[in-house]
C-alpha cells in the first residue's frame, strides 16, 4: 500500500481485494460490480497492478479445468519484486 509507483484507484482495488478472504475467487465482473468508478477504472486498475507485479492474471484452458470451461485466475500479492520506494527489509515481514 506505500508504492509510489501505484495510483490511487490500484492502491484501493488491491487493498479492497485483501479485504476478502484468501480463498476467494476472483472475476472481472465481479471486481467491476465493487467498484462505482465502473469497467474502465477496473481495467486501468488491474493493468497496473500487473504492470507491477501486484498480480498475475492466468488463463486456464477447458482440458486444465475441471469445469471443462476456459477459466481467468486472479492472483493478488501484497508485496511486489518490483516494488523500489521503500527499502526491502520493510517488505519481507
Amino acid at each position: 500500500m506505500r508504492s509510489a509507483n501505484l495510483s490511487w484507484s490500484a492502491i484501493g482495488l488491491l487493498a479492497r481485494v485483501m479485504d476478502f478472504p484468501h480463498e476467494w475467487n476472483f472475476s472481472k465482473a465481479g471486481l467491476i460490480a465493487l467498484c462505482p468508478d465502473g469497467e474502465s477504472a477496473v481495467d486501468s486498475a488491474l493493468n497496473e497492478l500487473k504492470e507491477w507485479g501486484y498480480l498475475e492474471i492466468e488463463v486456464k484452458m477447458p482440458n486444465e479445468n475441471p469445469t471443462g470451461r476456459i477459466q481467468t485466475v486472479y492472483k493478488f500479492y501484497e508485496y511486489s519484486a518490483k516494488y523500489t520506494s521503500i527499502p526491502l527489509s520493510y517488505t519481507t515481514l
